[in-house]
């Protein structure tokens, strides 16, 4: 529905603009937003039309542009809205899911066993170039951003925390997540080593940028 909306609305710029085509001032370039595509096809417009309007002195052709000028911010203001709508839907998918989640044309799984880390590890480098504390509440998972905060749950006692990504693994089949010990202990008795996927659930709490730097 979105995507007949903003068609329609470069469409009806297009005409605005006096273009005999949609394309022909309206060039949507891959992985650009549609208002992206409007707001810079107006600025287009005025550098090359605007001088031609001014000399031409009309009170009519100004009466135009300004027409214009208003219908066009109104078809930005909606497409905007309707981006911004959509994104809501997206991120509201995202964190409802106990699964696995589909962010920026990857699969990250969600759901597995959840294993722990630490003792001879305590201070080895993290894939972030960071030095691991196995006492901080922090994670392993093999694909999502660095930064990434998740909410663990064990089913069992109820019991929850919540952790961020900073590592890489774990690399055993069948588990997604290796906590630090100090973050397991929190929801189960280290002694027990593996929580297996039936007794977690697992949901995103926030999305990271994937910058190493910045979540050492």
């Amino acid at each position: 529905m979105k995507q007949v909306r903003i068609l329609f609305m470069i469409l009806l710029l297009g005409t605005l603009l006096g273009c005999t085509t949609a394309s022909e001032k309206l060039p949507v370039v891959e992985g650009m937003k549609a208002s992206m595509v409007v707001e810079e096809t107006v600025q287009e417009f005025k550098v090359k039309e605007q001088p031609k309007e001014i000399a031409q002195d009309s009170v009519m052709e100004k009466f135009k542009l300004d027409e214009l000028a208003e219908k066009t911010s109104a078809a930005i203001e909606e497409i905007k809205t309707a981006e911004e709508a959509e994104t809501e839907e997206e991120d509201s998918e995202l964190y409802a899911s106990t699964e696995k989640i589909n962010y920026k044309g990857k699969v990250h799984q969600l759901k597995g066993d959840i294993s722990h880390y630490g003792y001879g590890l305590h201070g080895s480098q993290t894939a972030t170039g960071g030095r691991f504390d196995q006492w901080a509440m922090t994670t392993a998972h093999k694909t999502l951003p660095f930064g990434t905060v998740v909410r663990v749950t064990n089913k069992r006692n109820g019991k929850s925390v919540d952790v961020r990504v900073n590592d890489r693994g774990p690399y055993i089949k069948g588990r997604t997540f290796d906590l630090s010990r100090g973050a397991f202990i929190k929801i189960a008795p280290q002694s027990q080593g593996v929580l297996k996927a039936k007794d977690v659930t697992v949901r995103i709490i926030k999305l990271g940028n994937g910058n190493r730097k910045e979540n050492r």
